[in-house]
């Protein structure tokens, strides 16, 4: 079964596991969308955010361009190294 966009399996629990999967659906849904996060922070850098990264890179910070482009801080870093932009990843706040 899929509703928007997530797969959901019906299956049959006792109480106790009924009771816990309602008391933490945001936590189940939460794990799901860090997944779906992994997913993008593994593609490729393109040249379009390369672009977009070197126009914020002396305007906003490191977690700014991070949430932009749906990177993690320490991915932004490694990329402005890779781009000659900063030196060492510790360069950049």
């Amino acid at each position: 079964m899929s509703v928007y966009g997530y797969k959901y399996y019906a299956f049959l629990c006792n109480r106790d596991a009924q009771r816990y999967i309602v008391e933490n659906a945001n936590l189940i849904v939460q794990r799901e969308e860090d997944a779906e996060q992994k997913t993008v922070s593994e593609e490729e850098w393109q040249e379009e955010r390369d672009k977009k990264l070197i126009d914020m890179f002396n305007d906003v910070t490191v977690g700014s361009m991070a949430q932009e482009l749906s990177r993690t801080e320490n991915a932004v870093r490694n990329r402005l190294v890779k781009l000659g932009l900063i030196m060492r990843r510790s360069d950049i706040v």
